[in-house]
């Protein structure tokens, strides 16, 4: 593993969250729930879910995962500033974070994608009659709110432990 390595992986983190992550937030899943609530929600579910919607596009979330990316590159450009062609423990930290943010990324598209899958399955099986299934779809949503929530969860336990690289690599 190389720093030029470690830089691509950032990049690859940032491309994820710019153009899968956020679009998905913020364009894709409430479409998909403007498209269910005409099957039938209530007002109630109507509120609840777009609260939901509206805490998985917190921008304070959207911003720590940005600020990540940023972290992680910062990071990396002082330890390779200060590198003097010794193995550096700040180094290791650095791949520590990106490979959790790898294993979250891939966790996040695989479970979304079941997910849709799931919604797609049971509208084709439901066809005509999908209106009877309402709650099973809103379940899904509700289970898209919850790997979001976990992944927010990751990135901030991640940019915690990217601060934490970042200020051990200022010391040095």
């Amino acid at each position: 593993k190389t720093p030029y390595k470690l830089e691509k992986a950032i990049e690859t983190h940032k491309r994820f969250h710019e153009f899968y992550f956020t679009p998905l937030i913020n364009e894709v899943i409430p479409e998909l729930w403007e498209l269910t609530q005409r099957m039938g929600a209530d007002e109630k579910v109507n509120t609840e879910m777009n609260t939901k919607f509206t805490e998985m596009r917190s921008q304070k979330s959207i911003q720590e995962s940005e600020n990540l990316s940023q972290t992680l590159q910062d990071t990396l450009d002082l330890f390779v500033n200060k590198s003097d062609g010794n193995a550096h423990p700040e180094l290791s930290h650095i791949f520590e974070v990106v490979d959790t943010l790898f294993v979250l990324d891939r966790a996040f598209l695989a479970t979304i994608k079941q997910k849709l899958i799931e919604g797609v399955t049971l509208f084709e099986t439901h066809e005509d009659r999908v209106d009877t299934q309402f709650s099973t779809f809103i379940q899904i949503f509700h289970d898209f709110s919850e790997v979001v929530e976990n992944f927010w969860e990751g990135i901030s336990t991640s940019q915690q432990h990217a601060r934490s690289g970042l200020e051990s690599v200022n010391k040095t």
